[in-house]
């Protein structure tokens, strides 16, 4: 009999837990239904944190917080020093090294308020007396550019007058296979 009462006690206050969505109602609204509103922003702030050295700015800008536009792809773009070139780039823990493009990374879409880490690895250039002299003109030089100070953030330097392969691996052996390949066609 306990048991019967109690089902029947509990059957009747279940009905009872939804008065409490009827307790505040809009005036404009019908009875049961509820309004829920919320604010999105039109920006967000993201704040990032630079470890090493490098020259390192937001959308052109530099500083450490930037105000961005929501659903935005801010473009970080990360510029070794004088002498140094970028070994290594890693983005809250991840290796983005590969995804760098021309010195710049476009980060996802920006949805909300975010911290960003930034570490930045870099090593010097080779002195430049031992450099082979580049200003000598001879016939192999005739109608190419010479992009000798293009450091990409991979360490693979090409230019007329020699190839820097700083890279390891099959990577780097292909890389200078082709670049090998290319002048030699050239000449």
């Amino acid at each position: 009999m306990k048991k019967l009462a109690v089902f029947l006690l509990c059957l009747f206050m279940l009905p009872l837990s939804a008065i409490t969505a009827y307790a505040e109602n809009e005036p404009n609204t019908a009875p049961g239904e509820a309004t829920v509103e919320t604010v999105v922003p039109n920006s967000h702030k993201i704040t990032l944190k630079v470890k090493g050295s490098a020259v390192v700015t937001v959308n052109g800008k530099e500083g450490s917080e930037f105000v961005v536009e929501r659903l935005s792809k801010p473009v970080i773009e990360i510029k070794a020093k004088d002498g140094e070139k970028i070994t290594k780039v890693i983005l809250n823990g991840e290796d983005i090294t590969d995804k760098i493009v021309d010195g710049k990374y476009i980060l996802p879409a920006v949805y909300e308020d975010g911290e960003y880490e930034l570490t930045v690895e870099t090593e010097k250039l080779p002195d430049d007396s031992s450099k082979p002299d580049s200003s000598k003109s001879d016939d192999s030089n005739k109608g190419t550019s010479d992009n000798s100070e293009s450091t990409p953030a991979t360490g693979l330097t090409a230019s007329t007058t020699g190839v820097t392969v700083t890279l390891t691996g099959t990577i780097a052996l292909a890389a200078a296979a082709v670049i090998a390949a290319k002048k030699k066609k050239d000449e």
